[in-house]
């Protein structure tokens, strides 16, 4: 795919240089699927999107094998909170 300017590397303003580049398409994208979009501000944006896999309706199993975990225990103590009071609780107690 070649995307190319009709001002061939040329200066447009101090701030733009259009200079044309040269992109290769993956080999299971066709031409046909790049689209190509520009905005009114001059932001020029390119996709293709690859062709879907194609579901033959067969399922597969696919094996999980177990491998060993490793585990590291530390020492950790819980502490259980401390009855709290809320001022819910205090304003319907009193």
């Amino acid at each position: 795919m070649t995307e190319t300017c009709p001002q061939n590397n040329k200066l447009v303003s101090p701030f733009i240089f259009l200079d044309p580049r040269k992109f290769r398409l993956p080999p299971n994208v066709p031409a046909e699927a790049v689209n190509s979009s520009l905005t009114a501000d001059g932001h020029l944006s390119v996709s293709a999107s690859a062709p879907r896999y194609k579901d033959d309706g067969v399922a597969r199993t696919i094996p999980i094998k177990m491998v060993p975990s490793v585990v590291k225990t530390e020492n950790i103590t819980e502490t259980k909170p401390q009855n709290i009071t809320t001022s819910e609780q205090s304003s319907t107690q009193g």
